[in-house]
């Protein structure tokens, strides 16, 4: 199913072989909402018609909508500051992390601030600013 478009409170997905349209309630997706853009593609697993869970890719690509500016030389000290991404989740970011960056976020995650093995989120180098790499946790 891909994501189309938010509908009042729903969340609006279209079957990609049908083109048939579902509304989902927020609390049915559990989790799944802090994730989600326009155009993304989730599993949603249903029975009775009903969606009992949600599958997400491994990791999303997500703007950083707004933050504190950051800092050039900020990037060894391991400090943190929050950071809004474009769906409302709101993750702990390196200093020299700015608005308008696009992270990689981790969606296994979201349960436990870093459990062994979790990626948490990485800066993704943009067009127009020098490649940033940095393992982020939240």
């Amino acid at each position: 199913m891909q994501f189309l478009y938010r509908d009042g409170a729903d969340y609006v997905f279209m079957d990609t072989s049908s083109y048939e349209q579902m509304n989902a309630a927020p609390d049915s997706l559990g989790d799944a909402p802090r994730y989600l853009k326009e155009g993304d593609e989730a599993i949603l697993q249903m029975y009775n018609g009903e969606i009992v869970g949600v599958d997400l890719p491994a990791a999303v690509e997500l703007t950083v909508t707004e933050t504190e500016p950051g800092m050039q030389g900020d990037r060894v000290s391991g400090a943190r500051k929050a950071a809004t991404l474009q769906t409302g989740l709101i993750v702990q970011v390196p200093l020299f992390v700015n608005t308008g960056d696009v992270l990689k976020v981790d969606t296994r995650c979201h349960h436990a601030p870093n459990p062994p093995g979790c990626l948490g989120t990485q800066p993704r180098a943009s067009m127009q600013r020098a490649v940033r790499r940095a393992t982020l946790f939240w």
